[in-house]
């Protein structure tokens, strides 16, 4: 006899995360680890994690439950990229009495790192130009434009004895 999964469910540091919600802001480079739980299925489900129709590797585990029933999860730890802005991961979760996979999904904001140059011009990514005056890193939320976003700056780290 084969049973669906009662649930599948993402969570973030222990936290369960609301299906279809979207996520951060996080920075680029930033590290992001998502688990996906899926249980109550017979056989055991096997839960995988995609970003749209590529499968992540991950760390996959069950555990055993009574009857034959059991729990899988799937963790993943990504670096994230200006690439991920709007990025979907889902967690896929199936076993053989499901038809079609239960899904889990959230979707990832993230900010990207804007440079001021010499000569105050914006670039989205690069490097600071080496020269007189002050360099400046600022961060902008990456869904504004340039025009309409709201930064916060500091000063390059000084290159004196160079």
């Amino acid at each position: 006899m084969v049973f669906k999964p009662q649930y599948v469910k993402v969570t973030r540091e222990g936290i369960e995360l609301q299906n279809s919600t979207l996520i951060g802001p996080f920075s680029e480079g930033d590290d992001l680890a998502l688990t996906c739980e899926s249980g109550g299925g017979k056989p055991t489900p096997v839960v995988a994690w995609y970003n749209g129709s590529q499968k992540l590797s991950g760390d996959y585990l069950t555990e055993p439950g009574s009857n034959g029933a059991g729990t899988g999860r799937n963790s993943v730890r990504l670096t994230l990229s200006r690439g991920d802005l709007g990025a979907k991961y889902e967690c896929r979760a199936t076993n053989d009495a499901l038809e079609s996979p239960m899904v889990a999904a959230v979707e990832v904001d993230v900010n990207e790192v804007w440079r001021r140059c010499c000569g105050g011009s914006l670039i989205a990514t690069g490097c600071l130009e080496p020269g007189p005056g002050p360099g400046h890193l600022a961060s902008a939320n990456a869904r504004a434009t340039p025009s309409h976003a709201s930064f916060s700056t500091g000063s390059r780290p000084s290159q004196e004895g160079q």
